[in-house]
């Protein structure tokens, strides 16, 4: 089952926020992939999400920001219907959006007292991890790790060698092509997160740079 909580049955639970949509047709895709999902169980209890390029996130991002998790707390939302782990995170850059020393992420589901919301499939940071992050603004404001944790890549260092690379997160998902998806990924493919597992961090720094400055430049300049 997607999500459950301790202070209320599983029948009156209610639906968190859906993450905002990339495009109309990815709007259409999420509603009902969402209730699919709590319709039926599917396999190791994970959660349906439309499948997202570099690409596509980069293009669809509201942030894209490099840094370490430094603190994390856990609250109700205004309206006291969902509760939200907050993740604060200390900036070594900020590739997209404002330029400050943190940022905070904010995902569904966590513990206040004795209440517990656990969302399958959603992005669970540690304190000191290091990560590079695309993330997209809810409609209540929260900035959210964009496509269910595809947008999250951790910062991984060799000991011995001291190199770092980045490696992707997709724990708790299953990932499924968006309705109509199949002609245009065949026109257009993108890449795959996993596809950038290993990959030196400077590399794809540079390469997400390139993302950026071409989603920002007049469309007869690219």
């Amino acid at each position: 089952m997607w999500f459950k909580t301790v202070s209320a049955p599983m029948s009156n639970a209610k639906q968190p926020p859906p993450h905002p949509p990339s495009s109309n047709r990815l709007h259409v895709a999420l509603v009902l992939l969402f209730a699919t999902c709590l319709a039926m169980p599917f396999p190791g209890g994970a959660t349906l999400v439309p499948r997202m390029s570099l690409e596509q996130m980069a293009a669809a991002a509201d942030t894209v920001i490099h840094g370490t998790v430094v603190g994390s707390w856990s609250a109700w939302d205004s309206t006291h219907e969902f509760i939200w782990t907050h993740y604060e995170i200390r900036l070594t850059e900020s590739m997209l959006g404002d330029t400050l020393d943190k940022a905070v992420i904010s995902e569904p589901g966590g513990v206040v007292g004795n209440d517990s919301m656990d969302i399958v499939g959603a992005p669970r940071y540690r304190i000191a991890e290091e990560v590079v992050l695309f993330t997209t603004r809810t409609p209540i404001g929260y900035l959210r790790t964009s496509g269910w944790g595809q947008g999250r890549f951790e910062v991984v260092a060799d000991p011995r060698t001291g190199s770092t690379t980045v490696r992707s997160h997709l724990a708790g998902i299953e990932l499924v092509e968006p309705a109509g998806a199949a002609n245009a990924l065949s026109q257009r493919p993108g890449t795959s997160p996993k596809a950038l597992d290993g990959l030196p961090l400077d590399q794809f720094k540079n390469r997400l740079r390139t993302l950026i400055a071409n989603r920002q430049r007049p469309r007869g300049e690219r």
